[in-house]
């Protein structure tokens, strides 16, 4: 649950950034933007051992963090062509917020998985 609560929050501050009128919002919004993304990350470690174990928590946090740094060089430049077609931001920021909406729901939604092998600890 406490992915979702700093998806969310993020998703917030990005509506927040959207709505913004004077660099003391902009402030505003890289100070809870900053915080929660860093839960987010944190939280992310945290799942990734629980829903694939520790054995390669490293190789696959690796190959995760990866792909979130690739993603957002790319989108980071999707959205500066946006930006240069429309002179705006909006759409980039709309479907940044829709992808916050959509991580935050489906980390409410999601199950960590039941090993067979598991040890019970209350009967051993």
């Amino acid at each position: 649950r406490g992915a979702a609560i700093a998806v969310f929050i993020n998703a917030a501050a990005v509506l927040w950034l959207m709505m913004a009128d004077n660099p003391f919002t902009i402030y505003g919004f890289a100070i809870v933007f900053g915080v929660f993304i860093g839960g987010a990350i944190v939280f992310l470690m945290g799942s990734v051992s629980v829903f694939f174990g520790t054995r390669s928590l490293a190789e696959l946090l690796g190959y995760f963090i990866g792909a979130e740094v690739l993603l957002g060089a790319v989108f980071s430049l999707v959205a500066g062509v946006v930006f240069d077609w429309t002179g705006s931001y909006l759409i980039p920021l709309a479907v940044t917020l829709a992808s916050f909406v959509s991580a935050g729901a489906l980390a409410l939604l999601i199950r960590p998985p039941v090993w067979e092998n598991a040890v019970d600890e209350e009967t051993s």
